[in-house]
């Protein structure tokens, strides 16, 4: 039975993210070094946190399975949620300049993660210097996309919403998941935190968009029904 369950390892090495997460433009020999370093599957549920705003560096994260959200505290103790993060995407980089987190990580749902330490990030990086470039280019994406939330636009609340939908639908698709049909897991309260807009507001745009049949809403069931009128209200 443990050699069975041995063979059933996901790892580095044959994890089907493999081509969006940390190992992606590695060698074959790189890959294989950074597996036997990563802390693989560790399982957290639905509202439970990742690691807090003001922890310790705890390490760069990549979400296996799952979605979680990131939450941000200010100083005058205004929530904000900056980002969803899906299947293959790291997080964790918000430690790493200050040794402690600017932000919180929060599970949106059963949650699966793969784990670099920090001491073994520092070996890695040292060793092998293809490995520094492309936790670079993760964390570019990482504030590239962040600056991407249609929230920070002074636009249409409809065209926010629009845009967050297509960009979600596209995101998925990239992860092997259908473009046209997911659970949406932020519920109304917190996509409205992250779109600035008001739950009500988003709850009316959900009805319209359901009522002109752009989309149809079950639940946290969506489902894109006519994508190039929705193309059309995210560039009006």
């Amino acid at each position: 039975m443990n050699s069975v369950l041995a063979n059933l390892k996901i790892d580095c090495t044959n994890c089907r993210l493999q081509h969006l997460c940390i190992p992606r433009g590695l060698s074959k020999q790189d890959i294989q070094n950074l597996s036997d370093l990563v802390q693989n599957d560790t399982l957290v549920h639905k509202g439970d946190f990742i690691y807090r705003q003001g922890d310790d560096f705890y390490g760069l994260i990549a979400i296996s399975a799952g979605s979680a959200k990131m939450l941000s505290t200010d100083s005058e103790g205004n929530e904000n949620l900056t980002n969803l993060v899906l299947p293959g995407e790291l997080i964790g980089f918000d430690g790493v300049a200050t040794k402690a987190h600017q932000c919180s990580a929060v599970a949106l749902e059963t949650v699966n993660y793969c784990k670099l330490n920090p001491a073994e990030l520092d070996v890695l990086c040292n060793q092998f210097p293809s490995l520094l470039r492309e936790l670079f280019s993760h964390s570019c994406e990482a504030i590239t996309e962040s600056q991407r939330n249609p929230g920070h636009k002074n636009q249409a609340a409809s065209k926010k919403l629009a845009q967050f939908l297509l960009a979600l639908s596209n995101r998925l698709m990239s992860r092997g998941f259908s473009a046209t049909e997911f659970n949406l897991t932020l519920n109304r309260q917190d996509l409205a935190l992250y779109l600035n807009l008001t739950p009500e507001t988003i709850s009316r745009l959900f009805s319209k968009l359901h009522k002109e049949k752009i989309i149809s809403v079950t639940g946290k069931n969506i489902q894109i029904v006519n994508s190039e009128k929705l193309k059309i209200i995210a560039t009006e």
